[in-house]
């Protein structure tokens, strides 16, 4: 009973949820190297599938049971919503793009993005912010969004600046805590009841005291982490688990830039690469942080460290500058607002390796120290109860 209802059903539901976020992740990336729509391709276009494309609009209407329109500037196009799941980003506020050198988690929510069905579209109100990518189809002389075999429908609701979209996701997409998901309530509630009954059946059988009192004493599994003197290792290992989320969350947002790279790995052979729209993009690397900024064109350049370096330690590192083209050559914000104008203190590469490897340390430390404080609660509780069980 113990290794189904309290580790069995919950790990696996741990894996799937933490299959599931990293999906969106995947997703979301994935859908920032793919072209815009633009008003040409739709009217130039051959009827029948265009390809994939990413659309940025407000909600303009809702027809039938499945579709709604979406309209931006110039076009609007409609979307086939059968059987797909949205995404809702958590609401916003701090304009991070004009953020400089303040701190990740000053800047974004632990809040994770909220799956909700066609059916929570129908109370948005005209003009909600909805971002669509996927398989783009001409139909009777619009654009049409809609799930095939090539791919499925990728949709955010969203607020605030479309380059907030693409951060956002990233940061809050993942599990605040995968073993605590949809499965776990229930099998800790099954689990802990069935293990109350058969302690009952224990007591009223001879010879039967020290399996009774292991079953009760796991009956209360559910509870026992929060109890004293445990429950200080309980708080010790929530702190460490958070984190080690943190620093899996800044791992990711280092590495954004990277996925324009040909070859990450090796960022001192690039000079630029093509956006999807077919904008440049830059990337330059300066001996320092503080030459990159006496640079006039980096007035509008957003910062982006991890917490594992000193703030105050970052001015004399060399680092890479990641942004737009402009007519002159000189690097500046790009018009794509999934791409990004960063200046980065340190290697991607190796700021993000070291992240990573930092939160596998907490994650582990996060378990020992929770493991700790359950087994000194339990062997408490244990002999608690054996002076009562007569």
């Amino acid at each position: 009973m113990v290794i189904i209802f309290y580790f069995l059903i919950p790990l696996l539901g741990a894996f799937n949820v933490r299959r599931k976020w990293r999906l969106f992740r995947k997703r979301i990336i994935s859908s920032s190297l793919l072209p815009r729509v633009k008003y040409s391709k739709i009217r130039q276009g051959d009827k029948g599938f265009l390809g994939f494309y990413r659309f940025f609009g407000n909600l303009e209407a809702i027809q039938d049971d499945d579709t709604i329109w979406v309209k931006n500037g110039s076009i609007s196009i409609s979307v086939n919503l059968k059987n797909i799941l949205m995404y809702v980003l958590p609401s916003f506020s701090l304009n991070i793009s004009k953020s400089r050198g303040i701190k990740s988690n000053d800047i974004f929510s632990d809040e994770m993005p909220r799956e909700v069905s066609y059916s929570k579209l129908l109370s948005l109100p005209e003009g909600t912010q909805i971002f669509i990518s996927g398989s783009l189809y001409l139909e009777k002389g619009h654009g049409v969004f809609r799930t095939d075999d090539r791919e499925q429908l990728f949709i955010l609701i969203y607020d605030g600046d479309e380059n907030t979209i693409i951060k956002r996701s990233i940061w809050g997409g993942r599990q605040r805590n995968e073993y605590w998901n949809k499965f776990t309530a229930g099998a800790l509630t099954i689990g802990s009841f069935s293990l109350l009954i058969l302690s009952y059946t224990f007591l009223h059988t001879p010879l039967s005291r020290f399996p009774a009192l292991l079953a009760i004493t796991l009956s209360l599994v559910p509870v026992l982490p929060l109890l004293p003197p445990g429950a200080v290792f309980f708080f010790v290992y929530r702190y460490f688990w958070k984190r080690g989320r943190f620093l899996r969350a800044e791992r990711d947002m280092i590495r954004l830039p990277l996925r324009y790279c040909k070859n990450p790995e090796r960022l001192e052979e690039e000079v630029g690469t093509e956006l999807p729209d077919g904008e440049k993009y830059l990337i330059k690397k300066y001996p320092s942080l503080s030459s990159s900024l006496r640079q006039k064109e980096m007035g509008r350049a957003e910062i982006r460290s991890v917490s594992l370096i000193d703030s105050d330690n970052t001015g004399d590192k060399e680092c890479y500058v990641y942004g737009g083209c402009d007519s002159r050559g000189n690097i500046t914000n790009p018009e794509d607002p999934m791409a990004e104008f960063l200046i980065i203190p340190g290697s991607p590469c190796i700021l993000s390796g070291r992240c990573g490897e930092k939160a596998r340390q907490y994650e582990v430390l996060s378990g020992i120290v929770f493991t700790i404080g359950f087994l000194m609660n339990y062997i408490l509780a244990f002999y608690s109860l054996a002076f009562l069980v007569k």
